[in-house]
């Protein structure tokens, strides 16, 4: 799960989930990729590593020509840029990025905010390889968004109605940050992580949450959405 959080009032976070393939089905490799996916999702493993390896490569394919040239789509390391945090639950993982918590990210968003809705947007994901056990590096996933908005005007809260037969889509279980032994050997285990036993319905789809607490993960805030439909990067 990828979690950006953007700094408007009032707090807005973009989440959008993937799904790791089933590893019966991968090359070798896909396998090299794969193992690497499942070191870095590891709890046992530092955050150091994660914050050393994650990249993020962003493509505006369409909007103003200044914002197109102010944007590199060379990979970054992302993590190094922005604070990011990293977060365990029952059958997934979480990444938070908070976009505006340094001033390289004020920029980049002050950049594109005036032209956000006339963007398209393709954001990619990778863990960067450093010998040849972790390498050819692969993207992990994309997704577009097509000339996203986030006027809150335009923004519709649920009514309780609406989510309160539906809790198992919109209440998530309790979080928390490190797992036990037992729940994360669960949580890296073949089952696990087969797409049978994957929450998400489909590879790459995005929720636009409010909340009125700042950088609270996605994961957490109240069953407040709006549902943004990205078209995903093939």
């Amino acid at each position: 799960v990828f979690n950006f959080v953007i700094p408007v009032n009032p707090c807005t976070q973009l989440v959008y989930y993937l799904e790791l393939p089933d590893p019966s089905t991968l090359t070798e490799t896909d396998h090299k990729v794969y193992n690497l996916v499942k070191r870095f999702m590891d709890p046992h493993e530092k955050d150091e590593f994660r914050t050393s390896r994650l990249k993020l490569i962003p493509i505006i394919s369409e909007g103003p020509w200044l914002v197109r040239k102010g944007i590199p789509t060379a990979p970054a390391l992302v993590a190094t840029k922005l604070a990011t945090s990293y977060h365990w639950g029952a059958n997934y993982f979480e990444i938070d990025i908070d976009v505006g918590s340094t001033k390289a990210g004020c920029a980049f968003w002050g950049l594109i905010n005036k032209a956000l809705s006339g963007l398209n947007v393709d954001l990619a994901f990778r863990i960067e390889g450093r010998n040849e056990a972790e390498l050819p590096e692969q993207i992990l996933g994309a997704v577009r968004f097509h000339h996203p908005c986030f006027d809150t005007s335009m923004m519709r809260k649920l009514e309780p109605w609406e989510y309160e037969d539906n809790k198992a889509v919109l209440t998530p279980p309790a979080r928390q940050t490190v797992p036990t032994d037992e729940q994360a050997g669960e949580f890296l285990s073949p089952t696990a992580l087969s797409p049978s036993a994957a929450i998400p319905p489909s590879s790459a789809q995005s929720t636009a949450e409010t909340s009125n607490t700042p950088g609270v993960p996605a994961a957490a805030a109240a069953p407040t959405h709006t549902i943004i439909a990205p078209t995903p990067v093939k």
